[in-house]
């Protein structure tokens, strides 16, 4: 079971296909149905997120999480859902 996290899930658990990219399907499959966010974490708009994509979302959400924050974790992917 590999992969970066992401609410819990890593990329190969959200990529139910094993295709190697979240399809938008498999994204709102974890979110409860909702895809608004897909869009902004596809940065090549091809309607997949690849595993650079998806690791590229969390690194960027980081920096704006660590600024004195006591539940960084809890706190990355708060705003997610």
């Amino acid at each position: 079971m590999g992969g970066t996290e992401h609410s819990g899930h890593t990329f190969t658990q959200i990529d139910t296909d094993h295709d190697g990219r979240i399809s938008r399907t498999e994204f709102a499959a974890v979110h409860d149905g909702k895809s608004e966010r897909f869009a902004g974490i596809d940065g090549n708009r091809d309607g997949f997120i690849s595993k650079a994509e998806f690791d590229a979302h969390h690194a960027a959400m980081k920096p704006a999480n660590e600024g004195g924050t006591t539940n960084r974790a809890a706190d990355e992917h708060a705003g997610h859902h």
